[in-house]
């Protein structure tokens, strides 16, 4: 069995999915990695501040190392640094998120801000805004869609291609403690507030259906700017009559 010796303390364990990886996390902001088959330290990497986040890709192969406002791209079988990158120098890094094709990854910070970086080279390709505190984050199963959560009581879905919202999530139960899961189809989102589960069919059509039903007319254009702020209005209830109340233009 591999084993360590330090007088810091262990604060953290992570085997890679595909199970051939062991990194250690310890008190003195050090972080070993481990082959579990020939029990063989493969690096030690060591930072002056504390790791906020530290994720693997599925293979394995690259480890992100995220500390205060840097994140490092590590080749595991090298230990060599493939990369890094700064977002932002005034607020912490809240987490660090690998898209599940590999071709983004995805940090969110308390800067209000969510920032989408090339996997290949860690050049930043696209700048996402909350009003506060960005807490979670959470990739769609097909890497084009991400969830956001923030402190100012939204969760929102951006199409990352885009930087468009594809819709917001409002509740004041929304805060930091909040993070959500798509389900394997990435039809379904299940949101965890502080004592509750929702679950949203985030379907496009499903969520125009339901809203249609519920409430009987089109969006007015108040509505629609709360609910899909970055969209052109147009009418979603083909089978209603057009909203005749008083428009915000």
């Amino acid at each position: 069995r591999a084993t360590t010796t330090a007088s810091p303390e262990i604060e953290q364990a992570i085997v890679s999915d595909d199970g051939r990886f062991l990194l250690v996390r310890w008190s003195d902001n050090a972080v070993d990695v481990w082959d579990i088959e020939t029990h063989r330290k493969l690096g030690e990497f060591q930072s002056e501040e504390t790791f906020q986040d530290i994720v693997w890709t599925d293979d394995g192969s690259t480890l992100l190392l995220a500390e205060v406002y840097l994140v490092r791209a590590i080749d595991v079988e090298s230990g060599n640094e493939l990369f890094r990158f700064q977002h932002g120098s005034s607020e912490f890094i809240t987490q660090v998120k690998w898209s599940p094709n590999e071709r983004y990854i995805a940090t969110a910070s308390w800067d209000k801000t969510v920032r989408i970086w090339s996997a290949k080279t860690g050049e930043e390709f696209r700048v996402l805004r909350h009003r506060d505190d960005v807490e979670s984050l959470r990739w769609h199963p097909n890497g084009s869609m991400l969830l956001s959560g923030s402190r100012d009581g939204t969760a929102r879905v951006w199409n990352v291609d885009t930087g468009q919202e594809v819709f917001t999530i409002r509740d004041d139960e929304i805060d930091y403690g909040t993070w959500g899961e798509w389900d394997s189809s990435g039809t379904r989102l299940f949101l965890v507030l502080s004592n509750v589960v929702q679950v949203y069919d985030t379907r496009i059509s499903e969520l125009i259906s339901q809203a249609c039903s519920r409430v009987g007319r089109n969006m007015s254009q108040a509505d629609w700017r709360l609910y899909f702020p970055d969209q052109p209005y147009r009418q979603t209830c083909p089978s209603l009559p057009p909203y005749d109340g008083r428009s915000l233009d």
